[in-house]
C-alpha cells in the first residue's frame, strides 16, 4: 500500500489527536479562568472575614464594658441590700422590744381595759 491512501490513514490518525489536543488546551485554559475566579472570591471572603473580626472585636469590647457596668450595679445593689437587711433587723428588734414592754404592761394591768394588741412573733 502506498501512495495517497497512506496519507489519508495518517491524516485520519493525526486529525483526531489534534482535535483532542485542542480540546485539552481549551479545557486547561478554562480551568485557569475558573481558578482565577476562585482566587478572587477567596480574597473577597478573606476581606469580609477581616471586617467581621474587626467588628467582632469592637462588639467584644462593648460587651465587656457593659458586663463591667453590670458588675458595678450588682455590687451597689448588694450594698443597698445589706443596708436594708440591717435596717430590717433594727426595726424587728425594736418591735420585739415594744412587744415585750406591752406584755409587761398588760401583765401589770397598766393597759386600758380590753387592749389586746399583740406584737412580735415576726420570725415565726
Amino acid at each position: 500500500m502506498g501512495g495517497p491512501l497512506r496519507y489519508i490513514q495518517l491524516a485520519g490518525m493525526i486529525v483526531p489527536l489534534v482535535i483532542v489536543a485542542v480540546g485539552m488546551a481549551s479545557w486547561i485554559f478554562s480551568l485557569r479562568a475558573d481558578i482565577d475566579v476562585v482566587i478572587n472570591e477567596v480574597a473577597e471572603v478573606s476581606l469580609d472575614t477581616a471586617r467581621v473580626n474587626a467588628s467582632s472585636d469592637e462588639a467584644d469590647q462593648e460587651l465587656m464594658k457593659r458586663v463591667e457596668a453590670l458588675g458595678e450595679m450588682i455590687t451597689e445593689l448588694e450594698r443597698i441590700q445589706s443596708v436594708i437587711t440591717n435596717e430590717y433587723r433594727t426595726i424587728m428588734a425594736d418591735h420585739n422590744g415594744f412587744a415585750e414592754t406591752l406584755d409587761r404592761m398588760q401583765a401589770s394591768g397598766a393597759l386600758p381595759t380590753g387592749e389586746r394588741r399583740v406584737y412580735g412573733g415576726y420570725g415565726q
